[in-house]
């Protein structure tokens, strides 16, 4: 069963198959191994590729590019707004969701991300056909470690429109870690810095014989080629302003795009490059462009070390840098890191192809493909989850059921019970992120379990069950153990934005302390107020204890409900109340018992 491995990626996607006991990456119609990730519409035709990125110079409304950030998310990011302005194709709203519009044939149309993303796939499924000689159904894609359920389950969907069979969506750093490792038998830790054009990952694995476990992924979706070029395209359009004097039109900013992207190429072989649009020239030297992406390239440093703090390694543990990703040719890039470890990042594997190569190990693995060397039989992948995942308990809390850093396939049941008494419903709200409330956390979804047998609050018991699969997609269920009604969603409607994904893991480091405050100040109400119903509904028929013991219990509900209470009143009143009741029921122990 022929299977290929796809890196889809923000500016160029590449593919790969295994035969003859190793990997090929197959070149396209051009010679070349890498093709640009670009769909072009002209006329009544549909370009993909090479000559579509070609097309931007005289089509660019109607030349869709950069599409991988657009994928899964929701048209409220707050994200879309500035990459609206980054491409000069037109991007809509239809239902809350993401369009792109062109010019197709005489009509206008709307195509989603994923049919743009699945144009780009089949036109990489076709290279790989004509390379085979058979018709392909069968892939691994690779996305970055960063992406969300719904990016991953949008990905997967793009793979079924393009005709695909999905085996796994693996994650592009530990795709990289498979590339390097997999002629290796010596035990490793390395850290794969894997900067692409729109998306940056950093993951650190261990690799044993075969065996690749990441400890722990970073990243930002939103950090790539595309914001380095952005930076110098701003100056430029200051510095067109000042001698051209008139701001530049929609083609004069296109061509800047293009010119720019060149220059930044040329930057990593020499010290300055002439950027030239029409009468316009200006010489751009690899200083200025370090000096207007420092602040890029220093928030890629700070991942590095956030993602080491994670693992709970130093910078000594790392044997290797691995680099992944064309961005990763940037000479300031290489400068820094060889200064944060103290050594040459490694260079063996070729940045472009290395996710792709990975990808087609895991598909020759996962689609049985024969191997007399036995290297695919001894090769084990272990992912992992990159934010923890939990419902919303009360008062707000985050109760997490699943770690940021868990290895994957996982699974995790908890039971719950309901707030009140008689209450017949219950509304699941699912949440990631690693702060302590769930109002600083990210919202993915919510599902309602109804049907629960009317009883006293605490009683029921609902098991939910959080699963990550091997794709990293989210399967949540919850049951009512009585009845065994049952709910269940999969995950596939996460709005979240960069922002919000860094601001999550620093948040919750610069704000430990005061989460934790937050969160034994609500633990502490919550305890008192479970040990009032449990007593309350321990003695409900035991009329010898009505008298003496309802009134107790009575009075502090009646207060936390009327009346908000310190940390230590709380405490105290537990405290209190536990002493008293023990008392009372120690002095009718020898007649009776609860």
């Amino acid at each position: 069963m022929t299977a290929i491995g796809i890196d889809l990626g923000t500016t160029y996607s590449c593919v790969g198959i295994w035969e003859n006991n190793k990997v090929s990456i197959i070149a396209n119609s051009e010679g070349y191994k890498t093709t640009p990730s670009f769909v072009s519409f002209k006329d009544n035709k549909r370009i993909v590729g090479a000559q579509a990125k070609e097309e931007i110079k005289s089509n660019y409304k109607n030349t869709i590019h950069d599409v991988k950030r657009l994928i899964g998310r929701d048209y409220s990011d707050p994200s879309i707004k500035y990459i609206k302005k980054q491409v000069g194709y037109t991007i809509k709203k239809k239902n809350n969701n993401i369009v792109v519009e062109v010019e197709h044939g005489d009509a206008k149309k709307l195509y989603t991300p994923e049919e743009i993303s699945a144009m780009i796939l089949s036109s990489v499924k076709k290279i790989a056909e004509n390379y085979s000689g058979t018709v392909i159904k069968n892939a691994v894609i690779t996305v970055p470690a960063y992406f969300n359920d719904s990016q991953r389950t949008a990905t997967k969907n793009a793979g079924i429109i393009a005709g695909l069979n999905v085996l796994r969506i693996i994650n592009e750093p530990t795709a990289a870690a498979m590339a390097y490792g997999f002629e290796k038998t010596n035990k490793e830790c390395i850290l794969v810095f894997d900067l692409g054009g729109g998306t940056f990952d950093v993951s650190i694995l261990t690799i044993n014989d075969g065996i690749y476990e990441v400890k722990a992924t970073a990243g930002d979706t939103e950090l790539g080629g595309e914001n380095f070029n952005e930076s110098v395209i701003k100056h430029l359009v200051k510095i067109y302003k000042k001698k051209v004097k008139k701001v530049p039109d929609e083609k004069t900013l296109v061509m800047m795009r293009i010119q720019t992207e060149k220059a930044k190429k040329n930057l990593s072989e020499f010290e300055e490059s002439l950027i030239i649009i029409d009468d316009f020239e200006f010489n751009l030297t690899r200083n200025m462009f370090n000096e207007l992406n420092e602040k890029y390239f220093k928030t890629c440093i700070d991942i590095v070390a956030n993602v080491l703090m994670s693992a709970k390694l130093n910078r000594s543990n790392i044997d290797e840098v691995v680099l992944v990703g064309g961005s990763t040719r940037i000479i300031r890039v290489r400068e820094l890191l060889r200064d944060y470890f103290n050594k040459e990042p490694n260079i063996s594997i070729n940045p472009d192809e290395a996710v792709a190569y990975g990808a087609s190990i895991q598909a020759a693995l996962l689609s049985g493909i024969m191997d007399t060397t036995g290297k695919l039989d001894s090769t084990l992948l272990l992912d992992v989850i990159p934010l923890s995942l939990g419902l919303e308990t009360a008062g707000g809390m985050m109760t997490t059921l699943l770690h940021r850093n868990t290895t994957v396939p996982c699974i995790k049941k908890q039971i719950f019970s309901t707030y009140s008494d008689s209450q017949t419903g219950v509304l699941i709200k699912i949440y990631e992120g690693e702060r302590g409330l769930v109002k600083d956390n990210n919202m993915l979804s919510s599902v309602k379990l109804d049907g629960i047998p009317p009883m006293p609050r605490g009683i029921p018991q609902i098991e939910v069950t959080y699963s990550v699969d091997s794709n990293g997609i989210l399967n949540v269920s919850a049951m009512e153990k009585s009845t065994n009604t049952t709910v269940k969603t999969t995950i596939t409607n996460k709005q979240i934005s960069k922002k919000d994904l860094d601001k999550m893991i620093k948040d919750s480091e610069l704000f430990n302390e005061e989460d934790n405050k937050v969160r034994e100040h609500i633990e502490s109400r919550n305890r008192l107020e479970c040990y009032c119903y449990s007593v309350r509904n321990s003695i409900l028929n035991r009329l010898e204890y009505q008298n003496n013991i309802m009134p107790l219990i009575n009075d502090v509900l009646i207060t936390i409900k009327d009346k908000e209470l310190t940390t230590e009143e709380y405490k105290n009143r537990l405290e209190i109340l536990r002493s008293s009741i023990d008392d009372i029921l120690s002095k009718g122990s020898r007649t009776t018992k609860i």
